[in-house]
């Protein structure tokens, strides 16, 4: 995360948004508030959709993903994988109870819970 941190720093427009892709399909990052915080970032603008994926990872989930599409960049096989795996930590952690596979499928249909498995 660190590499990326540094790199990042350095980049602006279309080479920011190639550095929001890798990071978003990096399947060793799942923190993105330090990425947030950086003065480039934030220069991209509430409408770029790009930053607009970013915050989806940092803040929503794989359904509101799914309800305003439109909004944010198509996302990879990989980086579908990653939200829907934040989607289902979020969903415990606010729950604070034990879910079975049954209750996470139910909730996020779109979720094929044995391709997570792999």
């Amino acid at each position: 995360m660190a590499n990326f941190i540094t790199i990042s720093k350095t980049q602006t427009g279309k080479a920011l948004e190639t550095c929001i892709t890798q990071i978003l399909e990096n399947p060793k990052i799942f923190v993105f508030g330090e990425f947030l915080q950086l003065t480039n970032y934030k220069a991209l603008g509430p409408s770029n959709k790009f930053l607009a994926t970013l915050n989806l990872f940092a803040f929503d989930d794989y359904q509101t993903y799914i309800k305003n599409k439109a909004n944010y960049i198509p996302l990879t096989e990989k980086m579908a994988k990653k939200l829907k795996m934040i989607s289902i930590a979020d969903m415990a952690d606010i729950a604070r109870q034990n879910l079975q596979k049954s209750e996470i499928i139910g909730q996020k249909s779109a979720l094929n819970y044995d391709d997570l498995m792999k």
